[in-house]
């Protein structure tokens, strides 16, 4: 963060359009809805800058997530 490039500032600037144009998307859950589903992905040492690995994992419930993380 000391010394952000240009790819960082563009990664910045695609988050902030990013959500801008999904700033009305919303969480719906269903009352007929009775199915958890759960995804988890992980990338071993994918950062550039680190060389860090990634892990998350997100459970949903009906249309909406109940339970995420990415660390």
């Amino acid at each position: 963060m000391a010394n952000p490039g240009k790819a960082h500032w563009e990664a910045a600037k695609w988050v902030l359009r990013y959500l801008r144009g999904t700033s009305d998307y919303t969480i719906t859950y269903g009352k007929d809805s009775k199915q958890m589903h759960g995804y988890v992905d992980a990338s071993y040492a994918n950062d550039i800058d680190k060389g860090r690995s990634t892990t998350g994992y997100v459970f949903s419930f009906g249309n909406g997530p109940i339970n995420w993380m990415s660390k």
